[in-house]
């Protein structure tokens, strides 16, 4: 086999590759015995079927069709593996003489390491100092209580703050039932703001038992009604007043079971919990930087298929967020007013600053010589397992040890590995 690799551009590449003619008669065997293991001719036991009968039956071009993609398949991920190249968009291949059999390959693949920044040519943006305000620690401290509050059913007119077990439906301007606009006993706060602007408002006074039909208009950063009128009715079914404990030494007991803490242990436990989340929002901050440094300080150019294959990942994204908030794609496309393509025209730039990240940071772990051992994979696994109850964790490890599971965690390991390096001494 003889290959000769171009380089197009940073990220493309063209291979030409020729088979000797010895290459292609073995292939050729091999293609013989898969044809004659799955076609049936009379008169012949399957798998000993001559070639010349098996050309007579599926016809001459057929055969040689077989024999050359035959031929490409088995040696295109050779040729690759050869020329130390990734495959990371569908090679366009092009066959330009069958005998002897030579065909281009064009892919995009990773650009030279020199293309790459090295660390100490980027800026590695320095840590902040995290603080927990007071005011933070009372916040967590008034959702405990309110986690803890009790209900105490009442038969007066429902006020602002009150719990209300309530059944609605919308309709529109014509009387047709909005779709996703009907709850029934939809528990809801009067005064917390989860329902859309004036609603609340619209069951103060009401008492169990009572219905009520009114007006309302959708906001219009609402999406999948912005902007519409429409008419609501509701039934309260019951209200209840929230009685709201003392944050105190009874309910810290509560809260910390057979640990038995005090209110001031829980409030210390509360702030050490904020202070490490802000410290691992603080790191993501710091990475994201970092790698918009790395994304600046890459010279080498995106290939479309690169650029392409990002803002359909993009695309994907935005159309999953909103599959699970019930929101259909032309419902969504409509309220942002844009059409697919004007879309994808607006992610060009998002996409190339992604695609730029992937591929810096690839080759720069490689660089760095991080390798994550099968002990840490290990360890990762048992670690993402561990909440599942224990008769669940066989299951749970199961469906994690696939190859591309695997990958992920080792993608996860690296960057994590890698970024604590950088930041250790920073």
């Amino acid at each position: 086999m003889q290959i000769k690799n171009q380089r197009q551009n940073d990220c493309k590449v063209k291979l030409t590759i020729e088979l000797s003619e010895q290459e292609i008669n073995s292939f050729q065997q091999e293609v013989v015995k898969k044809l004659a293991q799955n076609i049936k001719v009379d008169g012949f036991r399957k798998g000993h079927i001559p070639e010349n009968v098996l050309k007579e039956k599926i016809g001459a071009e057929v055969f040689q069709a077989e024999v050359i993609d035959h031929c490409i398949n088995k040696t295109l991920s050779k040729a690759v593996k050869k020329e130390q190249l990734t495959i990371l968009t569908t090679p366009k291949v092009d066959l330009k003489k069958k005998q002897p059999l030579i065909y281009e390959a064009i892919f995009s693949t990773f650009p030279l390491k020199e293309k790459i920044p090295t660390l100490k040519n980027i800026t590695i943006p320095k840590e902040k100092t995290v603080k927990v305000e007071k005011k933070e620690i009372e916040q967590v401290k008034e959702k405990i209580t309110q986690d803890f509050a009790k209900l105490n059913k009442l038969n007066r007119s429902a006020k602002k703050g009150d719990f209300l077990d309530i059944s609605f439906e919308g309709f529109d301007e014509d009387g047709v039932a909005l779709e996703g606009a009907k709850s029934n006993h939809h528990p809801v706060i009067i005064g917390s703001g989860s329902l859309i602007p004036g609603f609340e408002d619209q069951l103060i006074d009401l008492k169990a038992g009572s219905e009520k039909e009114f007006k309302i208009t959708f906001p219009q950063n609402y999406q999948r009604f912005a902007g519409k009128k429409a008419k609501f009715k509701v039934k309260v079914h019951d209200v209840f007043e929230k009685i709201i404990p003392l944050f105190d030494d009874n309910l810290a007991q509560k809260i910390s079971g057979q640990d038995k803490k005090t209110a001031q242990e829980i409030e210390k436990d509360i702030e050490t919990t904020l202070h490490s989340r802000k410290k691992d929002e603080e790191r993501v901050i710091r990475e994201n930087k970092f790698l918009d440094n790395l994304a600046q300080k890459s010279t080498f150019d995106l290939t479309d298929e690169l650029i392409e294959k990002e803002v359909q990942e993009i695309l994907q994204n935005i159309k999953d967020i909103n599959e699970k908030k019930g929101i259909k794609w032309e419902i969504y496309l409509k309220n942002i007013k844009k059409t697919e393509d004007q879309l994808k025209k607006d992610l060009q730039e998002k996409a190339k600053r992604q695609a730029k990240v992937k591929i810096s940071f690839t080759l720069l772990i490689e660089k760095e010589n991080i390798t994550i051992s099968p002990q840490e994979i290990e360890q990762e696994i048992e670690r993402i397992i561990a909440p599942y109850p224990q008769d669940q964790q066989k299951i749970a490890r199961k469906k994690i040890k696939n190859e591309q599971e695997i990958i992920k965690i080792i993608s996860i390991l690296s960057t994590r590995k890698f970024f604590d390096q950088l930041f250790k001494n920073v």
